[in-house]
């Protein structure tokens, strides 16, 4: 199977594996080239498991173990950008999710090192100093702005937080067992914002919940509301705005 992959400028497809590295092939399934930790030294780990196109075209690469890789077309190699925190030194070299903002901000979802931001200039990247909790140490899987600008990010075990790069501020989210306001899972596969202010979450058993932040709505979809399976794997809204969602039984 094939995890993080993107497209870049000239149409061809980069396939990131759990263990063959990189494929490069066209429109048309056709291999270009393999990139591997063996024959491509700048690519230290052979299980890439998440990937971004940027807004400049670049191509980045989230490792199992070696943190992320920003691919150089003039040197047709890679570049490694590694993970660096004195609080936490574990899993933070695991990138479930690479994740570009309006502002262009890279942010990065690691396995137990929480979410961090890109650091160009000193080539690695780092939870910024006033995380805390799962934002320090969390398993990320996935990241999306919502367009008042609030980053909203989906953990397994930790449900959904959400973070005001304004206000500095962050918070827990349907966590509140006095409320009707419960994801039914902490093991959240997916977010996505949609261009209406609403916040989409993928859980794993609890169906696919929509919350509007502004107007304070919430909303589950389950199986008995037509969906195919209750554990939705990603989400994908279209130019039209519709919402398309993977489950365990399909789409």
């Amino acid at each position: 199977p094939y995890y993080g992959m993107c497209y870049d400028h000239d149409g061809n497809l980069w396939l990131g594996t759990d263990g063959n590295g990189i494929y490069k092939s066209d429109l048309y399934g056709n291999t270009i080239r393999q990139y591997t930790a063996e024959t491509d030294p700048s690519l230290k780990d052979n299980a890439i498991i998440s990937a971004l196109r940027d807004e400049k075209g670049r191509l980045w690469f989230g490792s199992y173990s070696q943190g992320i890789f920003l691919y150089k077309g003039n040197t047709d190699s890679f570049v490694n950008y590694r993970y660096q925190n004195e609080k936490t030194k574990r899993g933070g070299n695991d990138v479930r999710v690479v994740f570009e903002d309006s502002k262009n901000n890279i942010w990065i979802g690691t396995n137990r090192g929480g979410l961090c931001l890109l650091d160009e200039k000193e080539n690695m990247y780092a939870n910024p100093p006033h995380f805390s909790d799962a934002l320090l140490n969390g398993d990320v899987r996935s990241i999306t702005e919502d367009i008042q600008g609030n980053i909203w990010i989906g953990c397994y075990g930790d449900g959904v937080y959400s973070y005001s790069p304004v206000t500095k501020k962050f918070k827990r989210h349907f966590n509140d067992s006095k409320t009707a306001e419960q994801l039914k899972s902490d093991v959240v596969f997916a977010i996505k914002a949609d261009r209406k202010g609403n916040v989409w979450i993928g859980t794993r058993g609890g169906g696919l919940c929509v919350f509007n932040p502004v107007k304070n709505v919430f909303k589950r979809y389950t199986d008995k509301d037509g969906l195919s399976n209750n554990t939705i794997n990603a989400i994908l809204i279209d130019n039209n705005q519709n919402v398309w969602a993977s489950t365990n039984a399909g789409i």
